[in-house]
């Protein structure tokens, strides 16, 4: 079993879409397997160099985008249905332990990704808990 000591920042992204999109909904889905796959890779690299199995959770500030994913029904649009299922398929297999909503004000990577008000200091502290202001 894996148990959290440290934390360490292991990856960082920012970038555009792979394809244009209709909703914020397809949006986040999109972001939010991109980064699971990000995620995936540095589990599998981690289990093969240091034999750890880390979970994944998965936490959007979408809440439409859990909901979905943990809903029966399937989204209308066809490529946002195919997403959906791959994020509910990892889940089912255990590749992915869950995934769960938070708040954007509660989201650590927003200092990243907002140039204007967007404090770091609670992203600093989690990784480095000595950290003052």
């Amino acid at each position: 079993m894996w148990k959290r000591k440290e934390k360490q920042l292991v990856m960082w992204k920012s970038h555009s879409l792979r394809r244009v999109v209709r909703s914020t909904l397809s949006a986040e889905t999109i972001s939010c397997v991109d980064c699971v796959e990000a995620a995936l890779f540095c589990q599998k690299r981690l289990l093969e160099l240091k034999g750890l199995k880390v979970p994944i959770v998965a936490i959007p500030n979408n809440k439409s985008l859990v909901d979905t994913v943990y809903s029966t029904k399937n989204p209308q649009d066809k490529r946002l249905r195919v997403e959906i299922i791959s994020l509910r398929y990892m889940i089912e297999v255990g590749e992915v332990e869950r995934l769960e909503w938070r708040n954007t004000s509660a989201q650590m990577a927003d200092c990243q990704t907002k140039s204007a008000g967007a404090a770091a200091e609670r992203l600093l502290k989690f990784i480095h808990p000595e950290y003052q202001t």
